[in-house]
């Protein structure tokens, strides 16, 4: 059975990375993620996944400073923190942390791991949202007073989840204290929230970015054509999600 692995990832400024690694085919497989660390780091499990902390000369932690990978895998399989090695120059091996997931799982298969660089410790978890159809699949990451939405869909494909709908291949939705803060549309006509507009075009734009400044927001298409949108009116809902 034919194997095929696609891996994107999509990363808004200011914002977490997100890793989508989609395995095609269509009977059983051993499936294994790794995410290997520095050797001069101090990785730890937390609730969902893993956090990483570099140490100083003297081997103290580094406080302030640190990363999350969390990972929502369709499923069994939970990751776990093994001890593997590293080649910094040639002939030269030191040891490093590891963080894999083993599962015996049936094709096709998607697992979705959030990575995070942060400077304060906040409550944080990852979650898959489920999806509607085979088509699209949607995740939530809320990191303290903040919640990341990010939606992924075949292109040129209408869809809907909860209160939003659209027909964007990927669509990102930051909100902040029950605003939004932050909206990308790629490869969309539309996007709208309990059936208002936020968001709409003739025809398909390249890529849509929408941030608020203060009580303002800043505006970047692709292809520089105007847009119609209502995020600078619209931008309080009562729930993003």
């Amino acid at each position: 059975d034919p194997v095929r692995h696609n891996r994107i990832v999509f990363h808004p400024h200011g914002g977490p990375w997100l890793v989508r690694d989609v395995l095609e085919g269509s009977r059983e497989h051993n499936v294994e993620l790794s995410w290997h660390f520095a050797a001069d780091v101090d990785v730890n499990p937390i609730a969902g996944g893993h956090e990483a902390m570099p140490r100083c000369e003297d081997g103290a932690t580094l406080s302030g400073v640190a990363v999350s990978v969390l990972s929502a895998a369709e499923g069994s399989g939970e990751d776990k923190l093994e001890t593997s090695s590293l080649s910094p120059a040639y002939g030269n091996h030191v040891p490093a942390k590891v963080v894999r997931r083993r599962m015996r799982a049936r094709l096709p298969i998607e697992i979705a791991s959030v990575i995070s660089p942060k400077e304060v410790r906040e409550a944080e978890a990852f979650s898959s949202l489920g999806n509607d159809t085979d088509s699209m699949r949607a995740y939530q990451y809320v990191f303290g007073n903040m919640t990341h939405l990010f939606f992924f869909a075949r292109p040129d494909a209408k869809w809907s989840y909860g209160p939003w709908s659209s027909d964007a291949a990927v669509l990102y939705c930051r909100q902040l204290e029950g605003r939004i803060a932050h909206l990308v549309c790629i490869a969309g006509s539309f996007v709208s929230y309990a059936g208002r507009d936020l968001l709409r075009n003739v025809g398909p734009l390249a890529r849509f970015e929408w941030r608020r400044r203060g009580d303002a927001g800043e505006t970047y298409v692709a292809n520089e054509l105007p847009v119609e949108h209502s995020l600078d009116r619209e931008i309080e809902l009562d729930s993003v999600f």
